[in-house]
């Protein structure tokens, strides 16, 4: 059985996605310090057996045992409003978090996808955006807090490609999910696919 570690997993997206994968078959890890989350989202998943919860800060070191197929990386303050009351540990989520998960994910030889926000392209022009729509000011976005934790998750895992994978010679997948789809391979080199799709999620990253 697959087994994938979803970060975030009392919020919102984090919860559906754990639901969804155990349907799918997988040994499904839900991690989350309720920072923002809620107990209420996980309470049905805890009853199945196939599910663990691990009540836990991703900014702290992050030890899963046995093996580890997929991450999935969910956890921050999604909200403006929680930018601003809590801006500390937002910036450490996206930084120090995506860190520890990347670290995880090339210990276990794990595929791992990592959530951030249409923020960092600037406010869209287009209402609502069609999928050939790139975002307004891509290369230089405007840097609120929240963004910044994006631009500095995308940052590291491009460090982690780059220098890392060369100088041990390893190799993992990193996908980073906003809008768009991103992926980072081994040179450290990030390309934009395309808007996600079901197809590139279920099919191509899982």
């Amino acid at each position: 059985m697959k087994k994938i570690l979803i970060t975030g997993a009392a919020g919102f997206l984090g919860s559906h996605l754990c639901e969804r994968f155990l349907k799918e078959k997988f040994y499904v890890i839900g991690m989350d310090n309720f920072i923002t989350g809620s107990m209420a989202n996980i309470k049905l998943l805890r009853k199945h057996e196939n599910f663990e919860f691990i009540n836990h800060d991703v900014s702290k070191f992050i030890q899963i045992d046995g093996q580890l197929d997929y991450i999935l990386h969910f956890a921050s303050p999604a909200s403006p409003i929680d930018y601003l009351k809590i801006p500390i540990q937002t910036l450490k989520v996206g930084s120090l978090g995506t860190h520890n998960l990347l670290g995880l994910a090339k210990s276990k030889n794990a595929i791992i996808l990592v959530a951030s926000t249409s923020e960092i392209y600037g406010d869209p022009l287009v209402h609502p955006q069609k999928e050939t729509y790139f975002g307004n000011d891509f290369i230089n976005p405007p840097t609120p807090l929240g963004e910044i934790e994006s631009d500095i998750s995308i940052d590291l895992e491009v460090v982690w490609q780059k220098n890392i994978g060369e100088h041990d010679g390893s190799n993992f997948d990193i996908f980073i999910f906003d809008e768009f789809l991103f992926s980072a391979t081994s040179d450290g080199t990030i390309k934009k696919i395309n808007r996600i799709t079901e197809d590139i999620l279920w099919e191509k990253s899982i």
